[in-house]
């Protein structure tokens, strides 16, 4: 605990507007002989990750959701692949046109949902691909300390990147109406947009599993973060 000097103090509850500003100068003098600055930092750094841990675990439900409806999207995809396979030869036969580049692109579109909604919950699962040689050597304590540094250092940053570069991107998109220019083709304003959610989605898993790597490290959960 930290201990002033008795000049210092100006009763056992509060401090003399002296010591204040000793305080704040980071220039108090305690009996460990650290800065004062310093242990408040190690403070907060103990004492936010379980204010945080709520908004970590609503995210956490926030991408579960959206990867059970990812699900639907595959079922629908693949349905979608089928029938313009079947349809093209099925149409020959029949003389009909049973398929169309709408549907075509369909599959395509929902492809791209799947891989950009997928990209924070398959961070959630700590399923993106490493490689790494020493990753895998490492305890749970150094694993965390590697993903929370990757974290801040490589992918928030990223995400930041990849949002701004793209505004512009869908900004016109949505002012032209874009579509397809192949004839009977899908808008693609609402599949550029969902470029900028993706990215959101991630950023905000990154935030979660910084906060979850940090609770770990600092002992307010047993269980590691790593799967």
């Amino acid at each position: 605990m930290l201990q002033l000097p008795s000049e210092l103090r100006h009763d056992q509850k509060c401090l003399s507007p002296r010591a204040i500003q000793y305080c704040l100068a980071g220039s108090c003098p305690v009996d460990s002989g650290r800065n004062v600055i310093l242990d408040v930092l190690r403070r907060l750094v103990q004492s936010l990750p379980p204010k945080l841990l709520p908004f970590a675990r609503r995210v956490d439900r926030l991408n579960r959701w959206i990867a059970k409806f990812c699900y639907l999207l595959v079922m629908l995809m693949i349905g979608l692949g089928v029938w313009n396979v079947i349809g093209r030869f099925l149409g020959r036969l029949l003389g009909m046109n049973l398929t169309s580049n709408s549907l075509i692109e369909g599959q395509w579109y929902l492809f791209s949902l799947l891989f950009l909604l997928g990209g924070a919950y398959t961070l959630f699962r700590d399923g993106h691909v490493r490689v790494d040689i020493f990753y895998n050597q490492w305890n749970d304590r150094q694993k965390a300390i590697a993903n929370l540094l990757g974290t801040i250092v490589f992918l928030i940053p990223f995400c930041i990147v990849i949002f701004l570069s793209s505004w512009s991107e869908v900004f016109n998109s949505w002012s032209t109406w874009e579509i397809s220019p192949d004839p009977g083709g899908l808008p693609r304003y609402p599949l550029k947009t969902m470029i900028l959610v993706s990215v959101v989605l991630l950023m905000l898993q990154g935030i979660a599993e910084i906060i979850k790597n940090w609770a770990f490290l600092t002992g307010h959960t047993d269980t590691s973060p790593q799967r």
